[in-house]
This record gives C-alpha cells, sequence and structure tokens, in this order.
C-alpha cells in the first residue's frame, strides 16, 4: 500500500536511503519531526512503511519513538551480517 501523501513517501525514501548512517538517519528524523504538514496518522504511517510494524503507534511521539527502534534493528542486523560473514567455519 503506497501512502497518498507524497510527504511520507520522501520521508520514508530518506530513512530507508540512511541505511545504518546514524548522522543521515537523525537528519531524516529531524526533518520529520521538523515537518508541521505531517498529521500523526502520516507518521505513523511513515512509521509502518519503514518497517516499524508491530502494535501500531498511539501518537506521533510514539511513532517517532518506534521509527528509531527500527533503526537500531537496522544497525544491530547489519553488524550481525557482517559478523557472520568474518567468522570462520572449520
Amino acid at each position: 500500500m503506497t501512502p497518498l501523501n507524497p510527504a511520507v513517501n520522501a520521508h520514508v525514501a530518506a530513512l530507508k536511503a540512511a541505511r545504518t548512517d546514524r548522522p543521515t538517519f537523525e537528519a531524516a528524523c529531524a526533518a520529520i519531526e521538523a515537518d508541521a504538514t505531517l498529521t500523526a496518522a502520516d507518521v505513523r504511517a511513515i512509521a509502518n512503511t519503514y518497517g516499524a510494524g508491530g502494535t501500531a503507534a498511539k501518537s506521533r511521539k510514539a511513532a517517532l519513538e518506534k521509527i528509531k527502534r527500527r533503526f537500531v534493528e537496522v544497525v544491530r542486523a547489519a553488524k550481525n551480517a557482517r559478523s557472520a560473514a568474518d567468522t570462520r567455519l572449520w
């Protein structure tokens, strides 16, 4: 499902482009927080599209927290993947 608001798509693209780069991610989060045109539903849509699934956030603040937790999960998964690739199996 593609959100109708183009700003939602732009913010999701910025979050996904950040990958594991914290300064880029924090800039994308700051842009979401500063965007007064986004409603709480828009921020929830950004969180869900970014991959922060689970229970639906009840507020804009809760959705932003879910986005930040998802970033930590992405960084952790990338670190674990690098660690697994470096492991020798013999």
